[in-house]
C-alpha cells in the first residue's frame, strides 16, 4: 500500500486527475476499476474520482509493490536529488531565476521577469525555458519536489517569444493556475508591453485588424477589416480579429516609444500589427525593416525590442480570493529603449 497525503500544491484538483498521474502507464479503464473496488480511496473513504481534493488529504493505493512499479513512473523509495539536477540544468543554460527577477510572489502565483532570448515554455525536448527555471527555484525553496511533480506541476500561464523580455505569469499550485487561466482567457487582466517602433507615432491609437497564422512557417498575416470583409467565407474562417491600443510616450532619432494595451492576445500580434501599419518594431527581424533593423545593430540591438512591461491583476474574480487581486506589478524597461531615443 502506497500512501500519498495532498500538499498545497495539488489543492483543487480532481483526484482522477491526481491518479492518472501517478499512474501515468496504466490506462484510464483500469485506474476506475481500482476505485470501484475500493482499492484507491481518499481518507479512508470509497472514491469515484470526482472528488475535488484539498490540503491534507490522504490518498492510499492499495496495490502491491510490483503492481504499482509496472503501472506508475514514480519512485516512491528514490531520494531526492533536486540541487544535483537544478546545477545540472543551471551549468548547461547559464541562467538560473535569481532574486531579482521575481517580481511578486505569494502562495499561489509568481511574476517573474524574463529576459530575452530565453524561451517561455520549451519548444524541443532538451530546451530549458523559463517555466523549468521556475520550477528548479521552488525545488530550491523546498517547495516542491521530483515527486511532487507526478501529481502537479507549476507551469508558466502566459507565452512571450523567446527574445520579448518582461512580464511571465507563472502557477505554483492548482488553484493559481486555474486563476490565471481565467483571466487571462476572460480578459479581465489588462497587459501593457513597450516597444520602439520605427517612425513618429503622435496620437493614441485604438488598433483592430484581423489576423491569420502560417504554422508551417511560424509567422502570422495581419489585414484589414475592409480586406477581412472582401474575403470568400472559407478564408475568413482562418482570420481572429485582434485589438491591440497603443500611445507614444516619447520620441527620438525618428523613434517612437509606445505603450500597448493588449487587448487579444494572438500569436506575433504586437510586432505583426505594427508592421502592417507602417510602425515596425526596431530589431524585428521577422516582421521588421531590414535596412533600419542593420541601421541599430552597432548599438547590440539583435532582435525585437519588446517589453512586457505592466499588469494589471483584476479586483475580484469569481470564484476566486488572491492576494494578488488588483495588484499592479511592473518591469522596468530595458535602458536600450531610452538610449536609443537620446
Amino acid at each position: 500500500m502506497k500512501e500519498i497525503i495532498i500538499r498545497r500544491n495539488e489543492e483543487g484538483k480532481k483526484l482522477k486527475k491526481i491518479l492518472f498521474n501517478i499512474l501515468d502507464k496504466a490506462p484510464a479503464s483500469f485506474t476506475y476499476k481500482m476505485l470501484r473496488k475500493k482499492n484507491i480511496k481518499i481518507n479512508d473513504k470509497k472514491a469515484d474520482g470526482e472528488e475535488v481534493v484539498k490540503t491534507g488529504d490522504v490518498i492510499k493505493i492499495f496495490l502491491s509493490d510490483e503492481t504499482l512499479m509496472s503501472f506508475s513512473s514514480m519512485n516512491f523509495d528514490k531520494k531526492d536529488t533536486d540541487s544535483n539536477n537544478k546545477e545540472t540544468e543551471v551549468k548547461k543554460t547559464g541562467f538560473v531565476i535569481r532574486k531579482k527577477d521575481i517580481l511578486y510572489e505569494d502562495q499561489d502565483i509568481i511574476c517573474a521577469d524574463k529576459p530575452k532570448g530565453i524561451l517561455s515554455q520549451k519548444a524541443e525536448r532538451d530546451d530549458y525555458s523559463i517555466n523549468e527555471a521556475l520550477i528548479d527555484y521552488l525545488l530550491a525553496k523546498g517547495e516542491i519536489t521530483k515527486e511532487s511533480l507526478f501529481l502537479f506541476k507549476p507551469s508558466v500561464a502566459n507565452r512571450l517569444d523567446r527574445n520579448t523580455s518582461g512580464i511571465i505569469l507563472f502557477g505554483k499550485t492548482a488553484k493559481g493556475t486555474q486563476y490565471l487561466s481565467k483571466i487571462l482567457k476572460d480578459r479581465s487582466i489588462k497587459k501593457y508591453y513597450y516597444c520602439v517602433c520605427q517612425g513618429i507615432v503622435t496620437d493614441p491609437v485604438k488598433g483592430k485588424a484581423y489576423l491569420s497564422k502560417d504554422r508551417e512557417l511560424n509567422k502570422v498575416k495581419v489585414i484589414s477589416k475592409a480586406e477581412y470583409l472582401l474575403l470568400p467565407s472559407g478564408e475568413k474562417e482562418k482570420f481572429d480579429e485582434i485589438i491591440t491600443d497603443y500611445s507614444p510616450e516619447g520620441y527620438g532619432d525618428g523613434l517612437t516609444l509606445l505603450k500597448i494595451h493588449l487587448v487579444t492576445g494572438k500569436t506575433h500580434q504586437i510586432r505583426a500589427h505594427l508592421a502592417y501599419l507602417g510602425h515596425p518594431i526596431i530589431g524585428d527581424i521577422k516582421y521588421g525593416n531590414p535596412r533600419i533593423n542593420n541601421k541599430y545593430k552597432k548599438y547590440g540591438v539583435k532582435s525585437q525590442l519588446l517589453h512586457a512591461g505592466e499588469v494589471i491583476f483584476p479586483e475580484k474574480t469569481e470564484g476566486f480570493d488572491m492576494e494578488v487581486s488588483n495588484k499592479i506589478i511592473m518591469s522596468p524597461k530595458p535602458e536600450i529603449f531610452f538610449d536609443l531615443l537620446n
